[in-house]
């Protein structure tokens, strides 16, 4: 496999592990504020924050973990750069997220739950559109 390829499934990987603990950890979260939160936009505005919370530090982690060998300044600026892309596609990812969820909780479906098929889902999206730019663009070319 060449290292284009091995960039490409590493920030993948990293991402969807990252986001789906993320998602995984809010849930019971969720699920114990629902009853305290009263309101349906509540309850996904806390979903949104205690997600991109965990999301950010877990990918960073395994940013880490998987590229111990760039050190200092190299590695900050390697997961800024991500972070940088991944902050273009925030608006799709908790658009989809968030609208899902809503959805969901309208629909009667539990919160914690709802939080794991609405982030799920949005993990899906943001992966296939942030794949085929970069692949079409070669955004992964030079990182």
């Amino acid at each position: 496999m060449s290292l284009y390829c091995k960039r490409i499934v590493n920030i993948n990987v990293n991402i969807v592990l990252a986001s789906a603990l993320a998602a995984v950890l809010t849930a019971p979260i969720i699920e114990v504020l629902e009853e305290h939160l009263r309101s349906i936009a509540l309850v996904v505005l806390s979903s949104l924050v205690i997600d991109a919370i965990f999301d950010f530090s877990i990918f960073s982690l395994l940013h880490w973990f998987a590229n111990k060998s760039l050190q200092g300044t190299r590695f900050l600026r390697d997961v800024l750069t991500l972070q940088k892309q991944r902050v273009f596609l925030t608006p799709l990812f908790y658009g989809v997220a968030t609208g899902t969820q809503t959805a969901l909780l309208v629909l009667g479906r539990g919160a914690g739950f709802s939080v794991v098929v609405a982030y799920f889902l949005a993990i899906l999206v943001t992966r296939c559109v942030h794949t085929l730019y970069g692949l079409k663009c070669g955004l992964f070319v030079g990182e």
